[in-house]
């Protein structure tokens, strides 16, 4: 073998090793930047659990004071138009929250549970007869048990995504 034919062999080995090289090193990156991007949308799928709750239980917690305020009210229970209005910003906000849930959650049963807190939402009856406020009352109920149902599946399918992680690690 002539010096120009190692030397043009000696080159073409630094070339591929480079290029492998550079390879492997976009490989890597791209993998991180995938990991990257599915840790964000999970902590961001949490943050919105978290806050969809929150505005479940606000919503819970208000029906609640609305049911009292007119079982506590006599004869003539008043309707208060500022307590209308109050629960419609809360269901535009729980709303609004769901509806992002719905968009970053692979689960389908997390997204039907959010769906069906949604279309559950107990509202000030306008006609506060005795039949009104005890129907009323049990909607509270139902919801009450839903938002917890809810939350309990949240928090199992957060905790078996952890405990799932923790085993992939090891």
């Amino acid at each position: 073998m002539t010096l120009l034919e190692t030397v043009g062999v000696a080159l073409l080995t630094v070339v591929a090793s480079s290029a492998a090289t550079l390879f492997g090193q976009w490989v890597i990156a791209r993998l991180n930047r995938e990991s990257e991007r599915r840790k964000f949308v999970r902590e961001k799928l949490h943050d919105r659990h978290a806050e969809f709750v929150a505005s479940a239980f606000g919503v819970l917690h208000m029906a609640k004071v609305n049911h009292d305020a007119i079982a506590t009210a006599g004869e003539e229970p008043v309707y208060e138009p500022d307590a209308g209005r109050q629960q419609y910003d809360r269901q535009v906000a729980l709303t609004q929250v769901a509806f992002q849930i719905q968009l970053l959650e692979p689960n389908p049963a997390l997204v039907t549970a959010v769906r069906g807190l949604v279309d559950t939402i107990p509202w000030v009856p306008r006609c506060s007869g005795v039949e009104d406020l005890s129907e009323y009352g049990q909607h509270i109920d139902m919801y009450e048990q839903l938002l917890h149902k809810f939350t309990e599946t949240v928090m199992l399918a957060h905790a078996s995504n952890v405990i799932g992680k923790v085993k992939a690690v090891r």
